[in-house]
């Protein structure tokens, strides 16, 4: 996170805390696919819904290199819940998925 942090001053961008957070989450957003690497191709991508304890639908996605049944791994992104989403965390999944 530090290195990202460092990237973001050093391209001058106004820090997300400045922002309002609709403006920080399409900010980090539109410069996602730049600090990522390409997303790989996968197998399987599916979105869904996950109810949470309120009812409220949340957003979830599946990445698999191969169809059948594999190991799992639950990534769940913090970072404050307010700037990330999945489009700006795709690509780190995708690689997670691969390895």
């Amino acid at each position: 996170m530090a290195g990202l942090l460092d990237r973001i001053r050093r391209a001058r961008r106004p820090p997300f805390h400045t922002q309002t957070p609709q403006a920080a989450r399409a900010a980090y957003e539109a410069a996602a696919e730049v600090l990522e690497p390409p997303r790989a191709p996968l197998a399987r991508v599916e979105d869904f819904t996950l109810p949470a304890a309120d009812g409220t639908a949340l957003r979830a996605r599946l990445y698999a290199p191969a169809h059948g049944r594999l190991p799992l791994l639950l990534y769940l992104h913090g970072g404050g819940f307010v700037v990330g989403s999945l489009e700006t965390h795709d690509s780190l999944c995708r690689q997670l998925a691969l390895r």
